[in-house]
Protein backbone atom coordinates (compact mmCIF):
# COMPACT_ATOMS: atom_id res chain seq x y z
CA UNK A 1 0.00 0.00 0.00
CA UNK A 2 2.69 2.70 0.89
CA UNK A 3 4.59 1.94 -1.84
CA UNK A 4 1.71 1.71 -4.41
CA UNK A 5 1.35 5.12 -3.15
CA UNK A 6 4.86 6.76 -3.08
CA UNK A 7 4.64 5.41 -6.58
CA UNK A 8 1.09 7.68 -7.07
CA UNK A 9 3.59 10.64 -5.48
CA UNK A 10 6.31 10.39 -8.33
CA UNK A 11 4.46 12.07 -10.86
CA UNK A 12 3.16 14.84 -8.77
CA UNK A 13 6.65 15.59 -7.54
CA UNK A 14 8.26 15.42 -10.35
CA UNK A 15 5.97 18.12 -12.20
CA UNK A 16 6.87 20.01 -8.53
CA UNK A 17 10.49 19.77 -9.21
CA UNK A 18 10.39 20.52 -12.86
CA UNK A 19 8.46 23.56 -11.79
CA UNK A 20 10.87 24.16 -9.06
CA UNK A 21 13.91 24.28 -11.40
CA UNK A 22 12.92 26.25 -14.25
CA UNK A 23 11.41 28.90 -12.77
CA UNK A 24 14.29 29.52 -10.13
CA UNK A 25 17.10 29.01 -12.78
CA UNK A 26 15.10 31.68 -14.83
CA UNK A 27 14.81 33.97 -11.62
CA UNK A 28 18.59 33.68 -10.98
CA UNK A 29 19.75 33.89 -14.86
CA UNK A 30 17.62 37.34 -14.92
CA UNK A 31 18.72 38.99 -11.71
CA UNK A 32 22.63 37.89 -11.69
CA UNK A 33 23.20 39.63 -14.95
CA UNK A 34 21.21 42.95 -13.65
CA UNK A 35 23.07 42.71 -10.76
CA UNK A 36 26.44 44.05 -10.00
CA UNK A 37 26.43 41.15 -6.66
CA UNK A 38 26.23 37.16 -7.46
CA UNK A 39 25.13 36.64 -3.77
CA UNK A 40 22.03 39.55 -3.96
CA UNK A 41 21.31 37.43 -6.82
CA UNK A 42 21.14 34.49 -5.31
CA UNK A 43 19.29 35.61 -1.81
CA UNK A 44 16.58 37.09 -4.70
CA UNK A 45 16.42 32.98 -6.20
CA UNK A 46 16.22 31.85 -2.73
CA UNK A 47 13.36 34.35 -1.48
CA UNK A 48 11.19 34.32 -4.50
CA UNK A 49 11.49 30.50 -4.79
CA UNK A 50 10.39 30.14 -1.27
CA UNK A 51 7.57 32.71 -2.01
CA UNK A 52 6.62 31.00 -5.22
CA UNK A 53 6.53 27.74 -3.68
CA UNK A 54 4.07 28.41 -0.83
CA UNK A 55 1.94 29.83 -3.97
CA UNK A 56 2.19 26.67 -5.90
CA UNK A 57 1.16 24.80 -3.52
CA UNK A 58 -1.79 26.82 -2.02
CA UNK A 59 -3.01 26.54 -5.55
CA UNK A 60 -2.06 22.79 -5.97
CA UNK A 61 -4.51 22.20 -2.46
CA UNK A 62 -7.24 24.38 -3.79
CA UNK A 63 -7.56 22.96 -7.20
CA UNK A 64 -6.99 19.68 -5.89
CA UNK A 65 -9.69 20.31 -3.35
CA UNK A 66 -12.22 21.57 -6.53
CA UNK A 67 -11.33 18.72 -8.62
CA UNK A 68 -12.28 16.23 -5.76
CA UNK A 69 -15.40 18.59 -5.30
CA UNK A 70 -16.56 18.05 -8.63
CA UNK A 71 -16.82 21.69 -7.92
CA UNK A 72 -16.07 22.86 -11.69
CA UNK A 73 -15.14 26.53 -12.92
CA UNK A 74 -17.84 28.26 -11.37
CA UNK A 75 -15.85 26.79 -7.91
CA UNK A 76 -12.91 28.12 -9.49
CA UNK A 77 -13.70 31.47 -10.33
CA UNK A 78 -14.76 31.81 -6.98
CA UNK A 79 -11.47 30.97 -5.45
CA UNK A 80 -9.64 33.19 -7.59
CA UNK A 81 -12.29 36.01 -6.99
CA UNK A 82 -11.41 35.56 -3.11
CA UNK A 83 -7.76 36.30 -3.89
CA UNK A 84 -8.36 39.40 -5.27
CA UNK A 85 -8.10 38.82 -8.73
CA UNK A 86 -9.75 40.67 -11.77
CA UNK A 87 -12.33 39.41 -13.84
CA UNK A 88 -10.24 38.53 -17.33
CA UNK A 89 -7.37 37.04 -14.99
CA UNK A 90 -9.82 34.81 -13.25
CA UNK A 91 -11.13 33.66 -16.82
CA UNK A 92 -7.96 33.05 -17.88
CA UNK A 93 -6.62 31.42 -15.00
CA UNK A 94 -9.76 28.82 -14.68
CA UNK A 95 -8.91 28.18 -18.53
CA UNK A 96 -5.88 27.33 -17.90
CA UNK A 97 -6.24 25.12 -14.75
CA UNK A 98 -9.17 23.62 -16.58
CA UNK A 99 -7.28 22.63 -19.77
CA UNK A 100 -3.96 21.07 -17.36
CA UNK A 101 -6.08 19.73 -15.47
CA UNK A 102 -7.31 17.54 -18.59
CA UNK A 103 -4.16 16.77 -19.73
CA UNK A 104 -3.14 16.05 -16.47
CA UNK A 105 -5.66 13.14 -16.45
CA UNK A 106 -4.89 11.85 -20.08
CA UNK A 107 -1.35 11.31 -18.49
CA UNK A 108 -1.08 10.27 -15.11
CA UNK A 109 -5.01 9.03 -14.62
CA UNK A 110 -4.05 5.51 -16.05
CA UNK A 111 -3.46 2.66 -14.03
CA UNK A 112 -0.84 2.24 -11.47
CA UNK A 113 0.05 6.22 -12.20
CA UNK A 114 -3.32 7.33 -11.11
CA UNK A 115 -3.60 10.21 -8.35
CA UNK A 116 -6.97 9.74 -8.14
CA UNK A 117 -6.43 8.82 -4.10
CA UNK A 118 -3.74 11.75 -3.28
CA UNK A 119 -6.23 14.23 -0.90
CA UNK A 120 -5.93 17.68 -1.59
CA UNK A 121 -3.13 18.06 1.48
CA UNK A 122 -1.14 15.58 -0.38
CA UNK A 123 -1.03 16.51 -3.36
CA UNK A 124 -0.25 20.21 -2.17
CA UNK A 125 2.77 18.96 -0.08
CA UNK A 126 4.03 16.63 -2.62
CA UNK A 127 4.39 19.10 -5.17
CA UNK A 128 5.70 21.51 -2.42
CA UNK A 129 8.76 19.35 -1.92
CA UNK A 130 9.14 18.56 -5.33
CA UNK A 131 9.69 22.13 -5.62
CA UNK A 132 11.23 22.57 -3.02
CA UNK A 133 14.15 20.24 -4.48
CA UNK A 134 14.28 21.32 -7.52
CA UNK A 135 15.24 24.99 -5.96
CA UNK A 136 17.52 23.49 -3.35
CA UNK A 137 19.70 21.92 -6.72
CA UNK A 138 19.41 25.84 -8.35
CA UNK A 139 20.87 27.35 -5.28
CA UNK A 140 22.99 25.15 -4.14
CA UNK A 141 24.61 24.85 -8.01
CA UNK A 142 25.46 28.40 -8.37
CA UNK A 143 27.38 29.15 -5.43
CA UNK A 144 29.94 27.23 -7.77
CA UNK A 145 30.36 29.38 -10.69
CA UNK A 146 30.78 32.94 -10.84
CA UNK A 147 28.51 35.68 -12.33
CA UNK A 148 29.03 35.46 -15.50
CA UNK A 149 30.32 32.39 -16.18
CA UNK A 150 27.21 30.28 -18.12
CA UNK A 151 28.43 27.01 -16.68
CA UNK A 152 26.38 27.23 -14.14
CA UNK A 153 23.42 25.92 -16.23
CA UNK A 154 25.19 22.24 -17.03
CA UNK A 155 23.94 20.98 -13.70
CA UNK A 156 20.42 22.11 -13.95
CA UNK A 157 20.28 20.91 -17.68
CA UNK A 158 21.00 17.09 -16.66
CA UNK A 159 18.66 17.05 -13.53
CA UNK A 160 15.84 18.29 -16.27
CA UNK A 161 16.82 16.07 -18.77
CA UNK A 162 16.52 12.93 -15.94
CA UNK A 163 13.44 14.35 -14.47
CA UNK A 164 11.68 14.54 -17.89
CA UNK A 165 12.92 11.29 -18.56
CA UNK A 166 11.19 9.95 -15.44
CA UNK A 167 8.50 12.37 -15.84
CA UNK A 168 7.10 10.82 -19.22
CA UNK A 169 8.68 7.32 -18.45
CA UNK A 170 5.99 6.62 -15.30
CA UNK A 171 3.67 8.43 -17.52
CA UNK A 172 4.28 5.71 -21.03
CA UNK A 173 5.04 7.98 -22.67
CA UNK A 174 8.06 8.65 -25.16
CA UNK A 175 10.62 9.37 -22.10
CA UNK A 176 13.27 10.55 -25.19
CA UNK A 177 10.97 13.14 -26.05
CA UNK A 178 9.97 13.80 -22.81
CA UNK A 179 13.90 14.05 -22.22
CA UNK A 180 14.34 16.38 -25.07
CA UNK A 181 11.22 18.99 -24.16
CA UNK A 182 11.83 19.68 -20.75
CA UNK A 183 15.29 19.72 -20.87
CA UNK A 184 15.31 21.85 -23.81
CA UNK A 185 12.66 24.16 -22.32
CA UNK A 186 13.95 24.99 -19.18
CA UNK A 187 17.25 25.77 -20.18
CA UNK A 188 15.91 27.81 -23.30
CA UNK A 189 13.99 29.96 -20.70
CA UNK A 190 16.69 30.64 -19.01
CA UNK A 191 19.21 31.64 -21.59
CA UNK A 192 16.27 33.96 -22.62
CA UNK A 193 16.22 35.56 -19.51
CA UNK A 194 19.98 35.93 -19.15
CA UNK A 195 19.88 37.36 -23.04
CA UNK A 196 17.13 39.65 -21.40
CA UNK A 197 18.81 41.05 -18.63
CA UNK A 198 21.78 41.85 -20.85
CA UNK A 199 19.17 44.70 -22.37
CA UNK A 200 19.32 46.21 -18.98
Amino acid sequence: MTNKLSYKRLPVFLVGMIDGLIVPLTIYCFFVRVLTSQHQAVQITTIGGLVLAILLAIGAYLTRKAETNNAGEQALIKIYAKLGINEAIQKQMTDDTVQEQEKWQAEWQQGANATSNLSPLNYALTIWLGYLCGLAVIVLNVNFYASQNLGFLIVPFIVLLMAGFLKHKVASQNPLIGTLSVGLSGILAAVTNWLIAGLF
